[in-house]
């Protein structure tokens, strides 16, 4: 089965349009917020950005690399680390502290760039670099191949921090590298993302904010679009006609008009039929592998916060509470009571 790309559907065409043309004309420093509940398409943008904004890579002229996207991780002990995210910039870019030389010949740079990279590698040597240096060696790398943008996915585990760190040092710390770099951040993430924007007035004076929205079926437009939607997944998945047309409630309760929670239900679902032997996906299998409803409330209310941030509405006192910086405790795992019959 050939699938088509989400991408194609009309609700992921604009926010692409809206990134594209900020990587392509946004002033140096500047930052582009994209937030959406989980599954909203965001991985897609990040993906699609690239070819969208400056054309498919193979097609780049040597020595020119006009955008670099990474996906942040936590890798010191679960926390956000500036020093992992520059690794991994300087690995997108060519890191001149872990290449090996072998590799300078085939790289697409300029002579001279690929000469100061060749004198810098014994110099500087390749494990051990701090940070300071890590971010002197981005610079010069990013403005000798023509960088413009750089796209961070996952951007909300920035606000992991460790005691005495704030997110918004970390904000600063990248617009900063990005100025200097002369290139502007596409920063895409969930919920917590939030926390990051509208702290700074000179910052948003140079900052876009997106919101990747769900579908809604609040009005008879909204409920064509979800319809269209299904209609669509149908086809995708070659489901039988009708399937999750006939249980459009149903699947609007489980996935709130989230286009990735479909996607993940349906994928889901699959597993089930595989396991079972079954050649067929029925709605038995879909209703095995609906989310739980603690699930369920958390996805609604973090939608339903960033709609009303978005929207300029008044937030519930629930809501007002979700949104606080929340407390390292709070981020430990935490186990559902499960109340016994009788």
């Amino acid at each position: 089965m050939t699938r088509r790309k989400p991408l194609e559907i009309d609700e992921f065409i604009y926010p692409l349009k809206l990134c594209r043309k900020f990587c392509e004309q946004a002033i140096p420093g500047s930052i582009c917020f994209v937030v959406g509940p989980g599954g909203c398409g965001k991985t897609l943008i990040f993906q699609e950005l690239k070819v969208s904004a400056f054309g498919a890579p193979e097609r780049w002229p040597d020595g020119n690399m006009p955008i670099i996207g990474i996906t942040a991780d936590n890798p010191d002990r679960g926390f956000f680390s500036h020093k992992s995210i520059m690794i991994d910039f300087l690995t997108e870019l060519c890191d001149p502290f872990r290449t090996e030389s072998s590799d300078f010949p085939a790289m697409r740079i300029s002579d001279a760039l690929r000469a100061d990279i060749q004198r810098a590698v014994p110099k500087l040597g390749k494990v051990s670099n701090s940070e300071t240096e890590s971010r002197r060696a981005f610079i010069s790398i990013a403005k000798a191949l023509g960088l413009k943008a750089i796209v961070v996915d996952e951007a909300n585990l920035m606000c992991l921090t460790q005691k005495g760190r704030l997110p918004t040092d970390y904000l600063d710390s990248l617009r900063t590298l990005a100025f200097k770099a002369n290139c502007c951040l596409v920063l895409l993430g969930t919920f917590d993302l939030l926390q990051l924007m509208n702290y700074n007035a000179p910052m948003n004076r140079r900052t876009l904010y997106m919101q990747m929205s769900r579908i809604r079926c609040d009005t008879e437009e909204s409920k064509a679009s979800f319809i269209s939607f299904l209609s669509y997944m149908e086809k995708d998945f070659e489901l039988k006609k009708g399937l999750l047309l006939n249980h459009f409630g149903k699947v609007f309760e489980a996935s709130y008009g989230i286009p990735g929670e479909i996607i993940g239900l349906l994928e889901r679902a699959n597993l089930i039929r595989e396991a079972l032997g079954e050649n067929k996906l029925v709605w038995s299998h879909i209703l095995q592998v609906f989310p739980l409803p603690q699930m369920t409330e958390q996805m609604r209310l973090e939608a339903d916060i960033i709609e009303a941030v978005f929207s300029g509405s008044k937030l519930s006192e629930t809501q007002q509470k979700k949104l606080k910086l929340r407390k390292k405790a709070d981020r430990k795992a935490k186990r559902f009571d499960v109340k016994k019959d009788g």
